[in-house]
């Protein structure tokens, strides 16, 4: 609704609107009385200049994928046991040692 608003920061709103989307915003969400994201914005056709209105239309469309990668759940940095990081550190000696070895002989 910010848009309607402030029109002047379209590309602004519209870059947050698809990082949304990108995240796993779910467009197809209704407020209290029935409204989705696209009903909302269908008020702004005035206030827009008609290409804005166009290409923002595409994206909020219920019957157009966001032609992007959604994430359901948040990726989460995995956490790695101690005893995998001595391993990993073992390894990674153990392939240094090999290369000055052989680059020493």
């Amino acid at each position: 609704m910010r848009i309607g608003q402030d029109p002047d920061s379209f590309d602004e709103y519209k870059n947050i609107i698809k990082e949304l989307l990108f995240n796993g915003a779910n467009k197809s969400l209704r407020t209290k009385s029935g409204h989705t994201p696209y009903d909302l914005f269908l008020g702004l056709e005035n206030e827009l200049e008609p290409e804005e209105f166009a290409s923002l239309s595409r994206t909020l469309s219920s019957k157009t994928s966001c032609l992007c990668f959604t994430r359901h759940r948040p990726i989460k940095k995995s956490e790695k046991s101690v005893s995998v990081l001595v391993v990993g550190f073992l390894f990674n000696a153990l392939i240094i040692g090999l290369y000055y070895w052989i680059i020493h002989r």
